[in-house]
């Protein structure tokens, strides 16, 4: 073996499994989501309805329930980026969109849909059949 193909081979195994894509950009969103509406419905109003929102995802995905009970502080999604990583990707993948989805389907209920759009960043969640944030190894 060259040094060359060693390197190759060791650095190989260290590249980022999907599932771990998948729960990186899960974590990216969810910080965004957190700093665009923390400063209008408080950083405890963001926790409270990702809180909610996970007890009500954790009924197609009870795993979500270790992240549920898990201590939610403020803006950290360690909890839910490790869940993910741990799931095969197309699980981390769907259960990601889902969150998403039902977080912004109880914004909507709360303020409507008009304002959520404004409020959210860009990057929106899932619309029907499809996901912005879908990651091609999820692929069925």
């Amino acid at each position: 073996m060259t040094v060359s193909a060693s390197i190759y081979t060791s650095s190989a195994h260290l590249a980022p499994q999907p599932a771990v894509q998948v729960a990186d950009a899960a974590l990216v969103r969810w910080r965004s989501i957190n700093s665009c509406l923390s400063p209008i419905i408080g950083k405890r109003g963001v926790v409270a309805l990702y809180t909610y929102s996970l007890h009500l995802g954790r009924n197609d995905y009870p795993w979500l329930a270790d992240v549920h009970q898990a201590t939610v502080q403020a803006g950290e999604f360690a909890q839910l980026h490790a869940a993910l990583a741990r799931q095969p990707c197309a699980e981390a993948e769907a259960a990601s969109q889902s969150l998403q989805t039902i977080f912004q389907n109880l914004l909507v209920r709360l303020i409507g849909a008009a304002l959520t759009d404004r409020l959210l960043p860009p990057s929106a969640p899932c619309t029907g059949t499809t996901c912005q944030t879908s990651h091609p190894d999820c692929a069925p």
